[in-house]
């Protein structure tokens, strides 16, 4: 589909009573794009592994600690994961409510054809069984609280009830679509819920989220656009941008009060930075420099000062 005709049906649903109902159906039975495929479920599980190793690399591993993880979205992949490597208390976190009993149920099957292969290069680091399967007749918030697990959306009255609760928050490609206002106050929450010393791990798209190879947008088309532009005409609520960078996002962070422990910025390659390089960029983002606006993508591990 023509990125704009997507845009465009994207915006009249989120005017629409019932438009995200819609879009919903359509993401589960026309594209299938709920669907805990293995793809799906092995990029969550790499990207929990990636904070796992960071963790260990830096002695800080919450063993038998409590874990937030903050837009769990349609595929609980990695409170799965990280209750089978020794986390005892979690809360999935999403701003309405995704999950399901089939959702869970699918992750969970994609979860254990990885992780109980014999060849997976990481089982040796699980200190327990994964969950075992969700019974068909089961409530599946039982279940997963049955495993020290609590679904929470939305989760906006939670935040006080979990003042210094946490040893970690993670966060994997969710913050890119929280609005800066946004993204200041869920940091601050963020940092009033982890146990002081605690750790707030994420990893972040700074790349251009319709460009596709099937639609033929430069990786960096979103630079084309003034402010007034990407709000009211290709922004929706249904898929929320920020078009934020990697300065922004520390500078965020700083201001909440976190320590930065580690942060990687992957540049882009040699193709994208050649197609950069032919990408107008609007002069609302003169103030960044050019591996700033090309960069592709964001890790960061930072904490919450000790005392």
């Amino acid at each position: 589909m023509n990125w704009l005709l997507k845009i465009a049906a994207f915006r009249v649903l989120s005017t629409l009573p019932g438009g995200s109902k819609v879009y919903h159906w359509a993401q589960q039975y026309v594209t299938h794009s709920l669907v805990a495929t293995r793809e799906r479920v092995s990029l969550k599980i790499e990207i929990g592994l990636l904070y796992w190793d960071w963790l260990e690399r830096n002695a800080v591993v919450p063993l038998d600690g409590s874990h937030l993880d903050f837009g769990t979205g349609w595929h609980p992949s990695i409170p799965l994961l990280y209750h089978a490597l020794g986390i005892d208390r979690q809360w999935l976190f999403d701003i309405t409510p995704l999950l399901d009993a089939a959702l869970v149920r699918e992750t969970r099957e994609t979860v254990a054809q990885i992780v109980e292969n014999p060849a997976w290069p990481a089982r040796l680091k699980l200190r327990r069984p994964l969950l075992g399967p969700l019974p068909a007749d089961a409530d599946w918030r039982a279940y997963l609280r049955g495993a020290g697990m609590e679904y929470v959306a939305p989760y906006g009255a939670a935040w006080r009830k979990l003042e210094s609760q946490a040893d970690l928050v993670t966060s994997t490609q969710v913050l890119l679509h929280i609005s800066r206002a946004g993204l200041r106050e869920i940091f601050a929450h963020i940092f009033r819920t982890l146990k002081p010393g605690g750790h707030f791990l994420a990893t972040i798209h700074l790349r251009d989220l319709h460009a596709t190879p099937q639609n033929g947008l430069l990786p960096h088309n979103h630079l084309r656009y003034s402010p007034w532009v990407w709000e009211n005409l290709v922004n929706t609520g249904l898929m929320p941008y920020n078009r934020l960078k990697a300065p922004d996002y520390r500078a965020l962070i700083e201001e909440a009060g976190f320590i930065i422990r580690g942060w990687e910025v992957e540049p882009a390659t040699t193709q994208e930075m050649e197609a950069f390089l032919r990408t107008p960029v609007h002069e609302c983002f003169a103030g960044y420099s050019r591996d700033d606006l090309s960069a592709r993508h964001l890790f960061f591990a930072v904490q919450k000062p000790a005392c």
